[in-house]
């Protein structure tokens, strides 16, 4: 999207005020634990989940003893946050303007979020800003060739495109290339595959055919690259 077509900063805040006022939004739990672990969190430090939501991932970082904070665009999303996580230090705020100071969190999350923004950039200078030196920031996005997605055209000759109001996707070194041009390193980058609604809506047949090929297929033999999503550990560039 050029910037002349993207939806205005108000307009992009009240779609996510009136999805979490219908549906919500949120991930697996089994997604939350999983980032937590991968953070090797020490308690004690401070963690900053930039695009919260509903505050799923702060509740499990509390868990872990970490000092949680969260950022949402959504008042109604902090309204949650707050309900899940009371303990958390919440906000309501722009990812791409965060109101923290230079190198304040010892980790810095962000899942299925910074593809949503209206200046992607933005977010992700802000992000590198308030990581602490010596700390690590965990950046999930989507992967433009996810394998289901592939089979879905070949079987329907088309796919979703998501229904959020910004929708971006990219390829795993497409992501790289985007993080390490706005202050980080990329450490490691680990696959992230989900249970999806591949056919939905057909017949008990097709139904157990998608079990079977997200047994066999999605979940042990897709490759890589075309996984549904890729999660990156990052630090801080030396030389910002």
């Amino acid at each position: 999207m050029s910037d002349s077509t993207l939806p205005s900063p108000e307009a992009v805040r009240a779609f996510y005020d009136r999805t979490y006022q219908s549906q919500g939004l949120a991930d697996p739990a089994y997604l939350y634990r999983w980032i937590v672990q991968l953070l090797h969190p020490t308690p004690g430090r401070t963690i900053l989940d930039v695009a919260c939501g509903e505050g799923h991932l702060l509740s499990y970082a509390q868990q872990a003893q970490l000092i949680p904070s969260g950022i949402d665009i959504s008042s109604e999303a902090i309204t949650r946050a707050k309900v899940r996580c009371p303990e958390a230090k919440l906000y309501v705020g722009n990812g791409e303007a965060l109101p923290f100071p230079d190198g304040t969190f010892d980790f810095v999350t962000s899942l299925g979020s910074l593809e949503h923004y209206r200046q992607i950039g933005a977010g992700l200078n802000e992000m590198a800003r308030v990581l602490k030196p010596d700390g690590i920031a965990c950046i999930m996005v989507p992967n433009a060739f996810w394998l289901g997605d592939v089979l879905e055209v070949l079987w329907r000759g088309a796919c979703s495109s998501g229904f959020q109001i910004i929708e971006r996707h990219g390829t795993r070194q497409g992501w790289q290339h985007l993080l390490e041009a706005h202050g980080f390193v990329v450490q490691r980058t680990h696959r992230y595959n989900k249970p999806y609604p591949l056919f939905a809506g057909s017949s008990w047949k097709i139904k157990s055919l998608r079990k079977f090929l997200w047994r066999t297929v999605f979940n042990r033999l897709c490759p890589f690259n075309l996984s549904l999503e890729f999660v990156y550990l990052c630090r801080q560039r030396p030389e910002r």
